[in-house]
C-alpha cells in the first residue's frame, strides 16, 4: 500500500492541477492500469506499491521524468529491461489516454465559454472569454515578450500533443 504520507502528496497535488487536468485524471482508471501492468509483470506487492508509487509521482510532476527508468529499477527492483517495458506500457496505456482526455476537456472549453456567455447576455457585466492559443513546445518562447504582454492579452501556451518521452528510452 502507499504510505499514508505519499498518498496525502499525491492527493495535494492533484489538487493543486488545473481543473482540466484533474477530470482528466478521474476519467483515466491510470491507478488500476498502472496495477494491471504490476500485475502483468508479475511484481509482488512492496514492488507493486512502489512503481504505482514511481508512476504517480511522474504522472503528477513531483519528481523528475528523466529518473522515472532508474527509480523504478532501484524501487522496483527489476532490470533495465524490464523498466523499458514497462515505461512504455505506462505511456501507451496511461500516459497518451491522460493527453487525449486533457486534448478533449481542452477542446470543449469554447463551447463551455459560449454557453456561459449566452446565460450572462443580459447580465451588467458580461463575461468576457480569455483568448487561449494552443502552440507547439517546439516553437522558441520569447520570455521577455511574454513578460511584456498585458495580462489580458498574454496567450496561453501549451503543448497537449507533446509526448515528454519522445526521446528513446535506453
Amino acid at each position: 500500500m502507499i504510505s499514508p504520507e505519499l498518498q496525502t502528496l499525491i492527493t495535494n497535488r492533484i489538487l493543486e492541477l488545473p481543473d482540466y487536468t484533474q477530470e482528466s485524471l478521474s476519467a483515466v482508471p491510470w491507478v488500476d492500469i498502472l496495477g494491471q501492468i504490476a500485475a502483468k509483470y508479475r511484481l509482488n506487492e512492496i514492488q507493486s506499491n512502489a512503481f504505482i508509487s514511481e508512476s504517480a509521482m511522474v504522472l503528477l510532476d513531483l519528481v523528475n521524468p528523466e529518473l522515472y527508468k532508474t527509480n523504478i529499477i532501484n524501487h522496483v527492483v527489476v532490470s533495465s529491461e524490464i523498466a523499458n517495458q514497462m515505461i512504455a506500457e505506462v505511456i501507451e496505456r496511461v500516459i497518451t489516454r491522460l493527453q487525449a482526455e486533457q486534448a478533449n476537456i481542452i477542446q470543449s472549453i469554447p463551447s463551455l465559454v459560449d454557453q456561459v456567455m449566452s446565460e450572462n447576455s443580459g447580465d451588467e457585466v458580461p463575461v468576457k472569454p480569455v483568448p487561449v492559443t494552443i502552440v507547439s513546445t517546439e516553437e522558441n518562447i520569447n520570455l521577455e515578450t511574454l513578460k511584456s504582454q498585458s495580462l489580458s492579452t498574454a496567450s496561453i501556451r501549451s503543448n497537449l500533443s507533446a509526448d515528454i518521452y519522445r526521446e528513446p528510452i535506453e
